[in-house]
């Protein structure tokens, strides 16, 4: 049993047990009224040990998925000087009090962007690895630096602490479209040269004119999206032949979709972008 007490509120129990400062944790063996004190580490695995020690006991420890990459001296050129891929790194120690505040914000934005291949969010303990540390300047923890693909030469990040500063700068800086939540924006997915033919797409005067006008864009883009758009055209224009509403029918499926149990994070994305698609040819 794993127990705790209110030794403030409680102080007869406190000097019961010698307790003066606080927190102070003790240990009782089964069937004994003596506790033994505990003078080990406050991580996990410290208590893991102490307990396993004493009752023979072992935790089984469920860890949580690390969405942020661990950089090392032996792994760093190849994954921040990747040419496909925008990193930002946390030059980080260990016994540092800002970094350990910023680590559960951090990691909460490397999961933000661990669907977008283009992205990494990492860290490297710069304590242990000074040599990285002295190649790149960092006097001082958290150092924050961002290496774009297109230029490896590092963008010191003087921005805020907070995970939607962080996703609004690579937003900025990689051309993705995530919000804080994880979730796409309202954007994802659009081709503005494709958006700003919808319009005319609904004039039946300049409708034939308007899809041959979007089989070219489509040709040249030849991107997954791209080609979503013309079967949206396509479809539009079968289902008013018939006096059928594609786009409201499309857009209630995906709704239903997007609210059912099960989904997976890529479907999510793929439902999303989609639904953002339609909506262009809602609003016209």
């Amino acid at each position: 049993m794993i127990a705790s007490v209110d030794a403030d509120s409680h102080r007869s129990l406190g000097s019961r047990f010698g307790v003066s400062g606080f927190p102070t944790i003790k240990f009782f063996s089964k069937g004994s009224t003596e506790a033994t004190e505990y003078n080990s580490g406050r991580d996990l695995d410290s208590f893991s040990e102490f307990i396993a020690d004493k009752t023979g006991v072992r935790a089984k420890k469920n860890t949580p998925k690390e969405f942020t990459t661990v950089l090392t001296d032996s792994n760093f050129d190849e994954i921040v000087m990747d040419s496909t891929k925008d990193v930002l790194v946390e030059f980080y120690a260990p016994w540092c009090g800002h970094c350990k505040t910023l680590a559960p914000k951090y990691e909460k934005v490397a999961q933000v962007f661990s669907r977008d291949s283009g992205v990494v969010i990492a860290k490297v303990d710069a304590d242990k690895y000074k040599d990285l540390a002295g190649r790149y300047d960092v006097t001082g923890f958290p150092t924050l630096k961002f290496f774009p693909k297109r230029d490896k030469n590092p963008e010191a990040y003087n921005g805020g602490r907070e995970e939607g500063d962080f996703v609004t700068f690579i937003n900025g800086k990689a051309g993705t479209q995530r919000l804080p939540s994880g979730l796409l924006n309202g954007e994802a997915g659009r081709v503005a040269a494709l958006d700003s033919i919808i319009p005319k797409f609904f004039d039946k005067e300049q409708r034939e004119k308007t899809l041959e006008k979007a089989k070219e864009i489509i040709h040249s883009l030849d991107t997954k999206w791209a080609v979503f758009y013309g079967k949206v055209f396509e479809k539009v224009q079968q289902a008013t032949e018939i006096g059928k509403d594609f786009i409201v029918e499309e857009l209630n499926r995906i709704e239903r979709l997007l609210e059912g149990k099960g989904i997976t994070p890529e479907k999510l994305d793929e439902f999303t972008i989609r639904k953002n698609i339609l909506n262009v040819f809602k609003k016209n």
